[in-house]
């Protein structure tokens, strides 16, 4: 199962070690909004006060107040191409006691040696992996999907003629078989009806008579031709007694489309102690992934 963990605003700088910071900051921020989580503070400037006279500096500084109570947590960001070790888990812990944290957490994209995991477990530094996906992390799940779009183009009208009506006297013997050049789109006016275009009518036949081909529809006395896109064609207003056309299903167009994981997936975030795992997308998505 797959539940939504909210959204962030994508970092502005490259994937650094400053990019990284204020990618752990964005999630952060992102995951802890609805609990009332806020970032007290981020980046080079952001200190916590120990001892008078000695502050530390911390990579991410949340703050959360839970009725009287004020919690808060500083993150550390590692950006290395090694395991966090030992001595950055005692420096935190040390940071954490001196300026009476809440917690500390270490984020890293390199994951932890396991004296540093024994450690951290002690005392209560979480350990976070936010890292780039591998083909390992997909394992048994899939890693590419295969869709073919299957587009219906409907109906194709051809050889359309219409009849028109017989003149009346004032009319100057107009001949019913002068024909007009056919008009876009037109739409028939039956007497007392709403216009219908002339691929409604054609639709409505086709589903009367689905392996008919050829059709002919008569109109009622009345029945004029009405061509909304073009109101100067001279087709328009013209009275009309019936349309004959050949009506073809055009065949659907077909597309083939390959999604694979490693396209949708930016970045991996696993929590080592809580065992929580979320997928950031490519689009700012926080997706928290888990058995149900």
């Amino acid at each position: 199962m797959k539940s939504r963990g909210g959204n962030l605003d994508s970092p502005s700088g490259e994937l650094d070690w400053r990019g990284y910071e204020e990618l752990v900051k964005a999630i952060s921020e992102a995951l802890g909004r609805e609990h009332g989580v806020t970032i007290e503070c981020w980046g080079r400037k952001c200190t916590v006060e120990g001892p008078p006279g000695i502050t530390h500096q911390v990579d991410v500084l949340t703050a959360h107040i839970d009725g009287i109570q004020r919690y808060r947590t500083a993150i550390s960001c590692r950006w290395r191409e090694r395991r966090v070790g030992i001595s950055h888990v005692r420096d935190l812990a040390f940071i954490v006691q001196e300026a009476h944290l809440s917690k500390g957490v270490i984020v890293s994209k390199n994951g932890f040696t396991k004296p540093a995991k024994r450690l951290a477990k002690a005392k209560n530094i979480g350990l976070i992996e936010l890292r780039k996906p591998t083909d390992e992390d997909w394992g048994d799940s899939l890693s590419e999907v295969h869709v073919e779009i299957v587009m219906d183009m409907g109906l194709a009208l051809s050889d359309v003629r219409f009849r028109r009506a017989l003149p009346t006297p004032s009319s100057g013997g107009e001949h019913p078989d002068e024909r007009t050049t056919m008009p876009d789109s037109p739409v028939i006016v039956m007497p007392g009806q709403d216009g219908k275009t002339l691929y409604t009518l054609a639709e409505e036949a086709h589903r009367d008579s689905p392996e008919q081909e050829e059709f002919e529809i008569e109109f009622p006395e009345g029945t004029v031709l009405r061509t909304p896109k073009n109101p100067e064609h001279d087709a328009n207003g013209r009275g009309v007694a019936a349309v004959s056309f050949k009506l073809q299903p055009v065949p659907p167009l077909r597309s083939k489309l390959a999604i694979r994981a490693e396209d949708q997936i930016y970045m991996i975030m696993r929590d080592l102690f809580e065992n929580r795992h979320f997928n950031i997308t490519t689009d700012s998505q926080i997706i928290e992934v888990g058995q149900g």
